[in-house]
């Protein structure tokens, strides 16, 4: 028996809070965001700034899935990554909004890359300081 396509329904996210926005294929999105997110949900971000570039996108699981080459049953692994860094936001079940620029990294976050990207951050943002704490032991 064959299962019914999934449909997702994409629209482009213009975060009006986001100053200085950088391209989502741009070097600031592939040297923060990539290693942040890996290599799937980044690639998966991508595809869906190109997917939205016109406004509102329908596209199957399916479909989806095999322009970033996993299957559609493992699509949804990469989305909800997207969703817990704040990349997409969930309308309804299949609706989602998509950020359409890169924006700078959150201290946690930060703080988990190598000390150079806080300090092309600082540059790409206009941030004069970036809080970096010492764990107690």
């Amino acid at each position: 028996m064959t299962e019914p396509p999934v449909h997702f329904i994409f629209e482009p996210w213009n975060d009006p809070r986001l100053l200085r926005p950088q391209p989502v294929v741009g070097t600031w999105s592939r040297t923060a965001w990539l290693p942040t997110l890996g290599p799937s949900s980044w690639l998966l971000w991508t595809e869906l700034f190109s997917l939205t570039a016109n406004g509102p996108a329908t596209i199957t699981a399916r479909d989806l899935g095999e322009r970033i080459g996993v299957s559609r049953k493992r699509i949804h692994s990469p989305l909800d990554r997207l969703e817990r860094f704040g990349i997409v936001n969930q309308q309804n079940p299949d609706h989602y909004a998509v950020r359409t620029a890169a924006g700078p990294l959150s201290p946690a976050m930060l703080r988990r890359r190598p000390d150079r990207i806080a300090g092309i951050q600082a540059d790409t943002f206009g941030k004069t300081h970036i809080n970096r704490h010492l764990r107690s032991i």
